[in-house]
């Protein structure tokens, strides 16, 4: 049985995370000086919208 306010529920837990998620890659992203190390940020920021 699909129960929509649970779905609703799991949605809103879900886009808190990611908010807290993108925070702490923001923050990392500006303590980082080497482009490089910034490009692999980038990437596992990437990967983890993809998921």
């Amino acid at each position: 049985m699909n129960d929509p306010e649970a779905d609703t529920i799991a949605t809103e837990k879900d886009a808190k995370f990611t908010a807290e998620e993108g925070l702490r890659l923001i923050r990392a992203f500006m303590r980082i000086k080497n482009p490089e190390d910034r490009a692999r940020l980038i990437e596992q920021a990437e990967a983890l919208s993809r998921n």
